[in-house]
């Protein structure tokens, strides 16, 4: 799976609370009942992706990303552990759009491109919905956007060291 996301981190990378802090934000309809449960879903699901050895996960995600507090400091501290828990245990492999980057390919939104025993599928996500694209050129479009994201992002050992200051950088401020 390659992942590319501007906003957060991808669903299946999200911790609970991560999670409950997107939803209860940004989907402020839901019943306070249903918050806790659609985290708790969603949680669960990431766990049993990246539990297992496959699919081979990797993700683009925007610089930004690291600097929207959802929820709060100790949420997205326990958020940026657990993404560099699954980088050193080599389940994933991420890396940073630099938010200064002049030509951002990322524009048209986030999408998935699914690689698997049958044909290369993409999902595609707009404004409460998604798309599933099947058509081979489009599918290749994808795919060029994939590799032009990983040209301007920042190599998965740079992404890793700043990931790790940003971590440190919030223990310096909890003291």
């Amino acid at each position: 799976m390659r992942y590319y996301q501007a906003l957060t981190f991808p669903a299946y990378l999200q911790t609970e609370a991560y999670a409950r802090s997107l939803i209860r934000y940004g989907a402020p309809w839901l019943t306070p009942d249903e918050v806790p449960e659609r985290a708790a879903e969603r949680a669960a699901y990431g766990e049993k992706l990246t539990g297992s050895r496959t699919p081979v996960l990797w993700t683009v995600v925007d610089e930004t990303v690291l600097w929207r507090r959802y929820g709060s400091t100790a949420i997205m501290r326990e958020q940026l552990a657990h993404i560099v828990n699954l980088v050193d245990r080599e389940r994933l492999t991420i890396q940073l759009v630099p938010a200064q980057s002049h030509r951002h390919p990322g524009n048209s939104g986030s999408f998935t491109i699914i690689t698997g025993e049958g044909p290369e599928v993409v999902y595609a996500e707009i404004v409460n919905k998604g798309q599933t694209i099947t058509a081979a050129s489009e599918v290749a479009r994808y795919r060029l956007l994939f590799g032009s994201l990983q040209g301007t992002a920042l190599g998965p050992d740079e992404t890793l060291t700043v990931l790790r200051n940003e971590l440190k950088r919030i223990d310096d401020e909890q003291g």
